[in-house]
């Protein structure tokens, strides 16, 4: 990766569509279970017959609340990493036109 290009390819719109492609293909893994394995119906949902409320809870926390947990961990240390940058850089340009 040439790294005066960086600006380029990393910019609001790229990264908006990454991370929305991550979650979507995060949603439809966990959502492939459910549709790959359907047994017979018969009218009526049988959701408690395919599933077990410990076995909804443990797909719900593994395939959501884990992941949200960790992005919004990592985009509150991002965005402070982000925020020390910006004082830094305003500190040095503000100190380079005084001089």
């Amino acid at each position: 990766m040439k790294p005066f290009r960086y600006h380029v390819l990393v910019n609001k719109t790229s990264m908006l569509s990454l991370i929305c492609t991550i979650w979507l293909v995060s949603y439809i893994t966990a959502v492939s279970v459910y549709i790959v394995d359907k047994p017979d119906f018969k009218g009526y949902c049988q959701f408690e017959k395919i599933y077990l409320v410990r076995e909804a809870f443990f797909f719900m926390t593994v395939t959501c609340i884990i992941p949200m947990t960790s992005m919004l961990i990592l985009y509150g240390a991002l965005v402070k990493v982000a925020r020390k940058q910006v004082t830094i850089t305003i500190s040095l340009e503000v100190s380079s036109s005084l001089s």
